[in-house]
């Protein structure tokens, strides 16, 4: 066995990717709709710790069924560039991130989802106090993993249950990203004859800076009623069409989401020595 073969789907022909997609995006689904209900057991018993980290997992498993799906509005040339968010905390996370956003455009979303992306980025009552790294890959594995790590204080312990294991935490909300893959799997997205007509729609148009939401929506609108045509929409609950038009963000395909973005520490020093209280 070879763990972590993703990027091999780019080497099937349309048919056999479409219908190997499919597959796994149901297999995701379902793994996050179980971990979701373990969640929910964990917070009514007031286990806030492990409630935060399958919630965090719920969300990562979501955001694998995203990106199979962007797997299908990707061009070929790319795809197995692509695939290999699916294996990375950080791409997995941002992709659940950006179901939460409601940018005016494409350059907006990429503004948003590049703060996540910081590999250091300062922090604190004054707002630069402390020099923290990568938000969400610290704040996924400090409230999992004890560890040694170096402060601007020094060294310590960072011990799970005190830095997240106490968050407060809401029994019965689905993440957003859950509630949209959910949404998109009843609508009937996951069989082969719709992931090929999103192919055709989608492959084809280029993410530029001044892709407008309205340009997103209305592409999605047209999805929608090319599977309409075609009977293969299963449930036109219109609460369910909102959530798809809302949620379905723009595609990612293109950008590095599983990359850091270098940050000089010796930057953010300077910016804390230069700091003035009267600036806020």
């Amino acid at each position: 066995m070879r763990a972590r073969a993703i990027k091999d789907l780019s080497q099937l022909s349309d048919e056999k990717l479409f219908s190997e997609v499919a597959k796994g995006m149901d297999l995701c689904l379902e793994n996050a709709e179980r971990l979701f209900a373990q969640s929910q057991e964990l917070g009514k018993l007031n286990h806030p710790q492990g409630f935060n980290i399958l919630r965090t997992i719920v969300e990562e498993e979501a955001g694998k069924f995203m990106i199979l799906l962007d797997a299908i509005r990707c061009p070929r040339e790319t795809l197995a560039k692509h695939l290999s968010k699916f294996n990375n905390h950080l791409a997995r996370s941002l992709y659940a991130y950006s179901c939460d956003l409601k940018p005016g455009n494409y350059k907006e979303l990429m503004h948003y989802l590049n703060l996540k992306r910081q590999q250091f980025y300062l922090d604190g009552p004054n707002d630069v106090d402390f020099i923290f790294r990568n938000e969400v890959l610290h704040s996924r594995e400090a409230a999992i993993y004890v560890d040694y790590v170096e402060t601007e204080d020094g060294h310590d312990w960072l011990n799970p249950y005190h830095w997240g294991g106490l968050e407060p935490f809401e029994v019965g909300f689905k993440p957003s990203v859950l509630e949209l893959a959910i949404v998109i799997r009843a609508m009937g997205f996951v069989c082969l004859d719709v992931l090929r007509i999103v192919a055709s729609k989608w492959r084809s148009i280029e993410m530029k800076n001044d892709y407008s939401y309205e340009q997103l929506s209305d592409e999605i609108w047209n999805t929608l009623k090319e599977l309409e045509k075609n009977k293969l929409i299963k449930d036109t609950n219109k609460e369910h069409l909102r959530v798809v038009v809302e949620k379905w963000t723009f595609p990612l395909h293109a950008e590095e989401l599983e990359k850091e973005i270098p940050v000089s520490r010796e930057a953010l020093r300077e910016k804390q020595r230069n700091w003035n209280p009267d600036w806020y």
